[in-house]
């Protein structure tokens, strides 16, 4: 499995409107909410994944708990680059 988890930080900072300390700080497992993310900030985050690694996320893959966290957003994306 591929670790993305870099990646998904860059694409957290615009999305958290946070700097990039700050960012970095997050560790893998951390609930994102803590650091501000919300449903439509998320709904924000996926388009950009989507984007950044040229995939389309499937609706149960959507679910607000299932992409919370770094490390759950780095299974996801591996396993539709698996797929790919």
């Amino acid at each position: 499995m591929q670790n993305h988890n870099l990646e998904i930080k860059d694409l957290l900072i615009d999305i958290l409107e946070s700097d990039q300390t700050d960012i970095q700080s997050i560790e893998a497992d951390e609930n994102l909410v803590e650091s501000g993310l919300t449903s439509l900030k998320a709904i924000s985050l996926v388009i950009l994944i989507e984007e950044k690694f040229n995939i389309v996320l499937e609706d149960e893959d959507l679910l607000f708990e299932n992409i919370n966290s770094i490390s759950k957003i780095n299974i996801i994306i591996n396993k539709y680059l698996v797929n790919t």
